[in-house]
């Protein structure tokens, strides 16, 4: 049994609650997105279950954002379409991305594996530093927010467009990754957060990132 935070705005949406309450999990549902947001200031559900369409903007705007402040919610994305870049997305931000239609089995076994954390599109776990950790990333600084074997997230002041590679420089040691920026998000407080894919790399320029990363004190 789970609490589960379910995102809906679709007519094939309003039979899921019923499904997931008869698996035994505790069900609360919202509208859209800002309706989500507001629950998610006073409610910490195991796992957030949200439509990609969610009117003007989509649910993985919604992960993204309570990433940090909720960083133990797993998260299950329900697109009516498939789309190769969105799905890499939400892989990239640990979410299990679905093709509807998905009927009530298959629903139930998504939910089963994901709370279990087993999640073909999440790699490798995340470190939270315990300490701040600060990178220069292209021409602007920015701090570690977690980082893996096949990325980081990063939190910076600049909201300027990030190219498509760039060298991220860890200032305490000194080594350098070629990364992928695949996502920004604006921050509640103001500041700017980035995704990046450093899954490509390879040779000595891997080992040396798995060294690194395995050094990270966390928290």
């Amino acid at each position: 049994m789970a609490n589960i935070l379910l995102v809906t705005m679709s007519e094939q949406g309003r039979a899921l609650p019923s499904i997931l309450t008869k698996a035994q999990h505790n069900v609360r549902t919202a509208s859209g997105l800002p309706d989500a947001t507001a629950l998610l200031t006073q409610y910490s559900p195991e796992l957030l279950i949200t439509e990609l369409q969610l009117g003007p903007s989509n649910g993985l705007n919604l992960v993204i954002r309570h990433q940090i402040s909720h960083p133990a919610m797993r998260s299950i994305i329900l697109s009516r379409a498939y789309d190769p870049v969105l799905a890499a997305d939400a892989g990239a931000c640990g979410a299990v991305y679905v093709t509807e239609p998905v009927d009530d089995d298959r629903l139930l076994e998504l939910v089963s594996r994901t709370l279990q954390n087993i999640n073909p599109q999440r790699r490798w776990p995340r470190k939270k530093p315990s300490s701040t950790m600060v990178v220069r990333m292209g021409t602007h600084q920015a701090r570690v927010l977690d980082v893996s074997y096949g990325g980081m997230r990063l939190e910076a002041n600049d909201a300027s467009e990030l190219p498509s590679r760039l060298q991220i420089v860890f200032a305490d040691s000194g080594v350098s990754v070629e990364a992928r920026p695949i996502w920004s998000q604006r921050a509640p407080h103001g500041s700017w957060w980035y995704g990046a894919d450093v899954s490509e790399i390879g040779g000595a320029h891997e080992t040396e990132w798995r060294r690194l990363v395995d050094s990270v004190p966390a928290s």
